[in-house]
């Protein structure tokens, strides 16, 4: 059980991730492009390495072994006319073919005529042809077609003639033109292809200066190179008629941008040096410098030679007079240009960008076309002199050499090499003997085969050493040979201009200013190999092979034939490693030149030329042996030897003479005579140039990841989230131009006005018109809306007209030079685009095996020209033979020996490739008739009935020696494989991986789309240039054999491909095992995979069980390929449909940026390309693909691009895409319907269902987060659901559209939807039912296909965090990060928070409740935890608490939360007694931390809320609006109202407790209290004993003390008084005084107090660092301070606390003391103003007035009783005194005038209660009476009795 469980859950594993199959189909593929690149037939130099015994031989067509074939297919005879014109040739004529243009030409001594290849007469029986005939008469010496250059001629002119005579080069145009308007004389048209081409010779007339031209060349940009028979290098060049340049509106300038290759602006810049200005303007700039005879009047002309073989600089030789150069050249040790004689041919090779040229005498030069990129100088780098070369590697084969000699000793003789060895070198030209046989013939002289002597068309003797044509061997055939000379008997020279470095290594892609492929200072020879041997009769004879093993006879290389009678080439072609000599036989008139030297007439007739052909031989020939195997089932080893068939190597041909009856005799001859030249009319195609063009990227590059996609300018300003919007620039610059009518100078490159007067001087200097180069234009109109919104109907991309087949712009480039190894693309600023690495924009050209590229080559006609006509010969494939071989094998194709013959001669693999690829419809099968559905029913037959099964075979130890041989093992990586095994896949696994990959090389590692910002105008960004990798032919082409590909693996391999291998099935989808080797049901998997567990612990495999496995195996390989085939079918048609909605204007646009760079590898393979593209697909069809702003009604096309999109691209175009676009449809058109209108709601209705629908599908998190266009920092919910919107978050987009119908609830639908997709809790409830089965709808969908690619399991997104609060958001990612589920989750709440909020701060109160109420109905608790954060944060507490939710109640419950939040909730939801409760016990907790303040506060809220529920169960709650709950028990309100008084009680504790805390830390007192003491003092609520016995009685603190003991209502009188007088003597000492009386009062006052302070009597007149007590200082505080503490404690309910009489007593003692130190001697008595002290402190502590009259009454009474009567008058009329001023004091209140604020009087309603009761009047009365007793001093008395009298009557007047 075990062990079927880990099986069970690694299979689970390998599919749980949907992208997991494609990316081991894409290693699989990666392996099978990597094999084609790196096999020994793929590059010409590595089949001479691998040169070995029986290779480099030459093999006749045999039936045994099928091969390319040549034939000749037709003959095309000269038209009539021209062959009756070749008959009157008076001096020379010359023929030939342009194989690029498909044109054929012939002159006849000075008149050129020109035909098209595949012409056919003109109706009427005319022929069709044009011709030209030079004005002066001259013969024609050479013709030469060239590409025009850009800018000079108009469009129509598609190329450029060029004819040379003896004293002049001519240019002629070829222009297209309509067919019937060529007129029926044939000279100025001829109908070409589907139109017509017409001659128009120009007035471009170059003088050869009496130097013949002999040869002409042209470069692909328009260059023309010319060869001289002085043996220089010209180029002709040319310019516009006139001397200003031609104005370039800016409208060409963005043509050129966008469709083409130059960056903006395109205008040259017009500050060139003067060197630069006289190599493009040649001698007429130094005529326009120095002054001229000539007529002024006169234009100079615009073409001009150039020199590039003189040793002058190209500036010397375009100025000085070409006598003159010439001259220079001659000059001592300058060297002679004319040693290796006349140049004959020039080729170029664009890809190198280099160009060879030919002499006569044998000699190749090399050119560099580009030393210098930013100027168009050329350098000759290389000369090498081949025949000497040629005879020091002949020199070195024939002694047996193992190794190349030395060069070193001469500049003219190239470097030698022997790649494969000294064995390779002898093998390719016959051995030592074959060496040694070539010098003879060398030696001896050059012959023609009628004894005449050879000579060249210029009249100098050639040998069959000598060189007669060179070929450009390209890069798709090998990636070090660059050149193929053949020579006049028919060697290959095979060269290399390349570096030596280069050479050994190989050369890489370009990644700086030096360029590899640039030719080097010495030429290579690395090979020569000798024709086959053809005797000079014409037959194939001569010495054979045999193989030691038993291989099939071949011809050794060789030249036969005696001195004199040896054939010698005429013509000769060399192309894709095809080979054609025209080989001269005997002929009937002897003379092959003209007296003159010149070219041969063509009247001379010859019986004809032999045609011989090579191909390429791939045949497996040669055994091999391999060592004895192990027995699969025992493992021990068998005697049972085994062979198997390989190609022989090195530079093996085929040989085949189309003309021969057989394949060894030469029955006839080409009619016609000499061959003048041989070329292949095929054309490449765009898929062609894609398949070359497609080296694979290596591990480095491959690692590089996702370029960053490109975001337009406008939107990088508008959707910044962490800006405001700003409004249009209204700048005086911007008003400034657009104002109408203004003008402005500028230079064409766009310099400043520094540069505008630099050019108008250089104009007058070079006489040019002033207005050269400049531009006046006026101002272009805005180019975007001064609105905002007008920003979304403004393109953002514009599509190139050119596409990447052919190499992407270099405007998206990366131009830095950095390493190959550093491949990843350049980060620009955020508005430009991502650079992209040269490999990626243009990949280089890959050398492939032949095999590999023959499901897309034609059959291509080969063309020999001669006097006879056009000889068309058909090549045809190997693919092309094997459809011949299946159609001839009948019904019997499983068992023809032709074909069987066919799969042993190829190899299995390969055989199965090629049937496949028949049987989808490539080459041969690519027609629709019954011919090619007959072949492809027989190639899926041959494949099948030759597949073999797959193996698992065990491994074998190196035994005696050996190994398994590398054929014979497993190239696919396959998990699952047993310990000590190894798997070896079927022939047809094998071919259909091949097959795949080669149907997905001219794509595969190549960017989809490039995009490049667009320009700025006007400071207006201008939409950016979106350049595609394919056209819609191109794109189909390469779609459909992948189509056809994926239908034959539907039919075929139908039990791995319609249920995924090891997923359960029910039982009707079990399948029984198909014949025709077709494979088993994935049923088995999981019995494999306990078969596999188990068996391996034992390591070993019974048979059955070995051969189980392997188809399993296999089956899940054939799976995970047609997953990758199915993907990348539907990207292409997704790229084809995506090209199409560009051009919609009801949809949103295509965001090509996020396609930038990306491979179709990667779009294929990878999931954040599949996120990115659904981001693009969101944002096109569904979130904004109906903007109601533009208010377009939806089309049809746009509904039917909808569908396919959902048909056909299901596998990228999510359902969620699908539902999303239907419903912003029907929210279009109900917004366009009338608010409450019935159908609006309809409508409505219908976009809640889609929108809601959509929901279910949306997994993919950047899509949903908007992260995939913009990253910044930790962003806000605001910034987070603005960033959603801004960038097409369809979920952003389905609320809003939700929002603007009013359905809220459905905004919470859809969010809490989406939130579930990603990990959230809502459930999806009835949306069950509505999404139903999308794989219903869609026939072309598998069952297992449904949501495949669009869904990430929890494993892709990381664990969840338990909170997803935004309250600490995660860092927004860059492009190609992960945005993670937590990610996508908080921006679903974000987006609902976003309309919650705009609902909570506007007037739509219901909305907001409606929306709450259904967010409270979630049962997902992490997002109603967000939700209540939210609420929180943005500070809507009235919407949080209005919730009644017991989750909230227990979210707010929380520790960490604030408890206000819980008390208010309490409180909003009418539980005043649990928010009392909360409050109390948060309060009084012991273990937390909170201060005591914070307690204090609590206490408070804790007795307002008991307060509240006390007044609501007395009367019923009637004060409270909405109160309806019932009244509380008897013992419910008896328990609340003990919980008020505690929680008071408490209150008041705390409240001196903080009292006490603020006076210790005010005060030095902390350093009394240990650190635990002030800990607790802080932070608990410390009991009011302890309060007072620990803290405030020993600190002293006698303020607190007496709070103390009036809060517990303690009435100890002595303690009271004591803490009083502290108080008294704590604001009073330390101090001084002068008066003795003052000193005897302050002892006996401290003497009753705790207070231990300073008392200084000092004398009078001194001084004392002491306050002095009769300076009064200290009565203002202690007034201050008895008021303060006397307000607390006095009037409530404990008056005892403020003893009045005693406080009176000890204040009037002060005063009396104060006043007597005071006055020194004047008597107290004298009336006073205002209100004593001490009064004022009772007055102002709020004691009564009679109150005080009474404890002023008991304080003389008190004294009496003391003194028993014994009281001294003085002390009797000082109390009265003291009464009097309380008196005046009372009346003087009572007399105030009443207050605004309406308060009451109180002493007047005292005193005249105190009037009424008659009590005041008569202690007046005794007071009189007393005073009169009174006679120590009779003035005092008398005054205090005045003052009483006066007092008696206020009093009376008031009462």
């Amino acid at each position: 059980m075990t062990s079927t469980t880990q099986g069970d859950s690694a299979m689970k594993d390998y599919w749980s991730d949907d992208f997991a199959p494609l990316e081991a189909a894409g290693n699989a593929v990666l392996a099978a492009l990597r094999k084609d690149e790196s096999a020994p037939d793929a590059d010409l130099y590595r089949r001479i390495v691998s040169s070995g015994s029986g290779s480099h031989l030459y093999f006749p067509m045999e039936q045994q072994f099928p091969g390319a074939i040549m034939t000749h297919k037709k003959t095309v005879p000269l038209p009539p006319t021209l062959a009756q014109e070749l008959q009157t040739t008076r001096v020379s004529s010359l023929m030939g073919l342009f194989p690029e243009a498909e044109l054929v030409w012939m002159t006849v001594d000075e008149t050129l005529y020109l035909w098209s290849s595949n012409s056919t007469a003109v109706p009427g029986g005319m022929e069709d042809f044009c011709s030209f005939t030079v004005l002066t008469g001259q013969c024609i010496v050479s013709v030469g077609l060239v590409k025009p250059k850009k800018g000079v001629f108009k469009d129509v002119v598609e190329w450029c003639l060029i004819v040379s005579t003896p004293e002049e080069v001519i240019l002629c145009a070829l222009a297209r033109a309509i067919p019937q308007s060529m007129n029926n004389s044939g000279e100025n048209g001829f109908v070409h292809g589907q139109g017509a081409l017409k001659l128009i010779p120009t007035r471009f007339v170059l003088p050869t200066d009496s130097i013949p031209i002999l040869s002409v060349c042209g470069t692909p940009d328009g260059r023309i190179f010319l060869g001289g028979y002085d043996g220089c290098l010209y180029e002709m060049t040319y310019d516009s008629v006139g001397d200003s340049q031609p104005k370039v509106s800016n409208e060409e300038r963005l043509n050129a941008f966008y469709n083409g290759d130059k960056p903006f602006p395109s205008s040259q810049s017009n500050g060139d040096s003067m060197a630069c200005s006289l190599t493009r303007f040649g001698k007429r700039a130094l005529s326009s410098i120095v002054p001229s005879s000539s007529d002024p009047s006169k234009l100079p002309r615009k073409c001009r030679k150039l020199n590039h073989s003189a040793h002058a600089s190209s500036v010397v030789s375009a100025i000085m007079p070409s006598f003159l150069v010439k001259a220079a050249s001659v000059v001592p040790f300058s060297g002679d240009t004319t040693a290796a004689g006349p140049i004959v041919n020039i080729i170029v090779d664009s890809e190198r960008s280099c160009m060879y040229t030919l002499s006569s005498r044998g000699w190749i030069s090399a050119f560099d076309l580009c030393p210098n990129p930013k100027s168009n100088e050329i350098r000759q780098t290389a000369t090498i002199d081949m025949e000497k070369t040629a005879r020091l590697y002949l020199e070195a084969v024939s002694h047996g050499r193992m190794y190349p000699p030395s060069s070193s000793h001469s500049s003219t003789i190239g470097n030698i090499t022997f790649p494969g060895g000294g064995s390779s070198s002898q093998a390719g030209v016959g051995g030592m003997d074959g060496a040694r046989t070539l010098l003879k013939l060398a030696d001896s002289g050059p012959k023609r085969a009628d004894g005449a002597r050879r000579r060249s068309p210029q009249g100098r003797s050639v040998g069959i050493l000598t060189p007669i044509s060179i070929h450009v061997i390209s890069r798709k055939e090998s990636g070090r040979l660059t050149l193929m000379a053949i020579t006049d008997g028919g060697l290959r020279y095979y060269l290399s201009s390349l570096s030596t470095n280069v050479l050994n290594s190989g050369p890489g892609q370009q990644t700086g200013p030096i360029n590899p492929l640039a030719p080097s200072r010495k030429f290579t020879l690395c090979h020569v190999r000798a024709p086959p041997p053809i005797d000079e009769n014409g037959s194939l004879h001569g010495a054979t092979s045999f193989d030691e093993n038993g291989g099939i006879e071949g011809y050794v290389p060789s030249i036969r034939g005696r001195s004199g009678k040896l054939p010698h080439v005429d013509a000769g072609y060399y192309g894709n490693g095809t080979l054609v000599l025209a080989l001269e036989q005997n002929a009937s008139q002897g003379g092959s030149t003209t007296t003159n030297g010149g070219p041969r007439p063509a009247t001379v007739l010859f019986a004809g030329d032999a045609i011989v052909a090579t191909e390429p031989d791939a045949v497996a020939r040669k055994k091999l042996s391999l060592n004895p195997t192990a027995n699969e089932t025992t493992g021990h080893p068998q005697q049972a030897q085994r062979t198997v068939m390989t190609v022989p190597g090195g530079i093996t041909e085929t040989v085949a003479l189309p003309l021969a009856s057989t394949s060894t005799d030469v029955g006839s001859v080409l009619p016609g005579g000499r061959v003048h030249d041989i070329a292949s009319m095929g054309s490449s195609s765009s898929v062609l140039t894609l398949f070359f063009h497609s080296q694979t990227p290596s591990d480095a590059e491959l690692k590089v990841g996702l370029v960053p996609a490109y975001i337009p300018p406008s939107r990088l300003k508008a959707f910044d989230v962490h800006q405001p919007n700003r409004p249009p620039s209204t700048s005086p610059l911007d008003t400034a131009n657009t104002s109408t009518g203004s003008r402005s100078i500028v230079v064409a490159n766009g310099r400043g006005n520094g540069s505008v007067a630099l050019t108008i001087l250089s104009n007058f200097l070079l006489s040019r018109p002033l207005r050269h180069g400049l531009l006046i234009e006026r101002p272009l109109p805005a180019l975007e809306a001064s609105d905002p919104s007008a920003m979304s109907t403004r393109p953002l991309y514009r599509l190139s007209t050119r596409y990447g087949y052919a190499g992407f712009s270099t405007t998206a480039a990366d131009t830095m030079t950095r390493n190959r190894s550093s491949t990843r693309p350049v980060t620009t600023s955020g508005s430009k685009s991502a650079r992209l690495s040269p490999w990626l924009l243009r990949p280089a050209v890959a050398a492939l095996d032949p095999f590999t590229v023959q499901h897309l080559l034609p059959d291509v006609p080969i063309v020999a020209l001669n006097s006879g006509g056009m000889h068309f010969f058909t090549n045809k494939s190997i693919l092309s033979i094997l459809a011949d071989t299946l159609i001839s094998a009948g019904v019997n194709v499983g068992n023809d020996e032709s074909v069987s013959r066919f799969f042993a001669s190829y190899g299995f693999s390969q055989g199965c490739s090629m049937c496949l690829s028949l049987a989808v419809g490539c080459g041969p099968a690519a027609d629709s008739g019954q011919y090619s559905s007959d072949l492809r029913t027989r190639a899926r037959r041959a494949a099948l009935s030759r597949a073999h099964v797959p193996k698992l075979v065990k491994k074998q130890e190196q035994q005696n020696g050996g190994t398994v041989p590398a054929a014979l093992a497993s190239t696919e990586n396959n998990d699952g494989v047993p310990p000590g095994y190894e798997f070896h896949p079927s022939s047809l696994s094998q071919g259909l991986t091949v097959l795949v990959s080669r149907l997905l090389r001219p794509v595969w590692y190549k960017a989809a789309v490039v995009v490049t910002e667009g320009p700025s105008l006007r400071g207006k960004s201008l939409p950016a240039k979106v350049e595609l990798l394919l056209d819609d032919q191109t794109l189909e082409e390469i779609r459909q054999p992948l189509y056809s590909l994926q239908t034959l693996m539907k039919g075929v391999f139908g039990p791995a491909i319609n249920v995924v291998p090891g997923a359960q099935r029910q039982a009707v989808d079990r399948m029984e095992v198909e014949d025709e080797n077709t494979f088993t049901s994935a049923m088995l998997y999981h019995g494999y995979i306990r078969g596999q567990v188990e068996q391996a612990a034992r390591n070993t495999l019974t048979p059955r069980e070995a051969e189980t496995m392997a188809r399993l195996i296999e089956e899940r390989n054939l799976h995970s390929l047609y997953r990758l085939v199915s993907r990348s079918v539907q990207l292409l048609s997704l790229l084809a449909l995506l090209k199409r909605a560009q051009y919609l204007p009801e949809l949103h646009g295509v965001e090509w940026g996020l396609l930038h760079g990306l491979t179709v590898a990667q779009l294929v393979q990878t999931r954040d390309c599949q996120e990115r593209l659904e981001h693009l697909l969101s944002s096109l069809v569904g979130a904004g693909s109906l903007s109601p702003a533009l208010n377009i009604a939806p089309s049809a096309e746009s509904e039917e691009l909808a569908q396919l999109l959902s048909s056909e691209c299901y596998l990228y175009f999510s359902p969620a895409s699908h539902y999303a676009y239907m419903g912003f449809r029907a929210a279009n058109e109900a917004l366009s319907c009338a608010p409450g209108s019935s159908r609006r709601i309809a409508l409505s209705n219908q976009t809640s269902e889609y929108l809601k629908r959509a929901s279910c599908y949306w997994y993919n998190a950047p899509l949903i987060t908007g992260r995939i266009l913009h990253g910044q920092g930790n962003e806000s919910f605001e910034q987070i659901a603005l960033r959603a919107m801004r960038f097409d978050s369809p979920l952003a987009k389905a609320a809003d559209a939700l929002f603007q119908l009013s359905d809220v609830v459905s905004i919470v639908d859809v969010c809490l939807t989406t939130a579930s997709n990603f990990g959230g809790r809502s459930l999806k409830q009835e949306l069950g039912a509505i999404t139903g089965n999308l794989s219903e709808s869609n026939p072309n969908m598998l069952p297992w296909e449904r949501m495949l690619y669009h869904k990430r399991t929890d494993a892709h997104y990381g664990t969840r965090q338990p909170n997803t609060s935004l309250s600490s958001p995660s860092s927004t990612h860059v492009v190609g990060a992960a945005v993670t589920s937590k990610d996508a989750l908080s921006t679903c709440y974000a987006i609902l928070f976003h309309y919650l909020s705009l609902l909570l701060n506007s007037t739509s109160a219901d909305l907001a409740r409606k929306m709450i109420d259904a967010c409270a109905k979630s049962p997902d608790q992490e997002f109603l935890h967000s939700l209540y954060d939210y609420l929180i944060r943005t500070k809507h507490f009235s919407a949080l608490l209005q919730i009644s939710s017991a989750d909230l109640e227990k979210w707010l419950s929380r520790p960490e939360m604030d408890i206000d939040l819980i008390w208010q909730y309490y409180r909003e939801q009418g539980k005043d007694v649990q928010a009392g409760e909360v409050m109390r016990k948060r309060a009084c907790e012991q273990s937390s931390t909170l201060d005591i303040a914070t307690r204090i506060n609590f206490l408070r809220k804790a007795l307002s809320s008991y307060t509240v529920a006390i007044q609501k169960s007395t009367d019923g709650g009637q004060a409270y609006a909405g109160w309806n709950r019932p009244l509380l028990s008897d013992t419910e309100r008896e328990g609340l109202q003990s919980a008020y008084t505690e929680v008071s009680e408490t209150l008041d504790v705390a409240v001196l407790q903080n009292r006490t805390l603020r006076m210790v830390q005010s005060t030095s007192l902390e350093s009394k209290l240990g650190d635990e003491q002030l800990s607790r003092l802080k932070s608990t609520l410390v009991p009011v004993s302890d309060l007072y016995n620990e803290y405030a009685a020993p600190l002293s603190l006698s303020d607190v003390c007496l709070l103390i003991l009036h809060s517990c209502r303690h009435d100890d009188v002595d303690t009271i008084r004591t803490l009083w007088q502290n108080v008294i003597c704590e604001e009073i000492f330390p101090c001084a005084t002068r008066s003795p009386e003052a000193y005897r009062y302050l002892q006996s006052l401290m003497s009753g107090s705790v207070v231990d302070q300073i008392i200084r009597l000092v004398p009078e007149g001194s001084t004392s660092n002491l306050p002095f007590f009769e300076d009064g200082d200290w009565v203002v505080p202690l007034s201050d301070r008895v008021i303060s503490l006397g307000q607390e404690v006095y009037g409530n309910g404990a008056d005892y606390v403020f003893p009045v009489e005693f406080l009176a007593s000890k204040f009037e003692g002060l005063r009396q003391v104060l006043d007597s130190a005071k006055s020194l001697g004047t008597s107290m008595f004298t009336t006073s103003i205002g209100t004593p002290w001490p009064l004022q402190i009772l007055i102002g502590v709020g004691v009564p007035f009679l109150a005080c009259f009474e404890a002023y009454e008991d304080m003389a009474g008190n004294e009496e009783r003391e003194m028993m009567g014994g009281v001294e008058a003085q002390r009797r009329l000082l109390h009265i005194y003291m009464t009097v001023d309380l008196l005046w004091a009372w009346v003087a209140a009572a007399n105030e005038s009443p207050r605004g604020d309406g308060s009451e009087n109180y002493a007047l309603k005292e005193l005249t209660r105190a009037v009424s009761s008659g009590i005041l009047l008569s202690r007046i009365d005794s007071f009189k009476a007393s005073l009169q007793g009174i006679a120590p001093n009779p003035d005092e008395a008398r005054s205090v009795l005045d003052r009483l009298s006066t007092i008696e009557g206020a009093i009376k007047r008031i009462a």
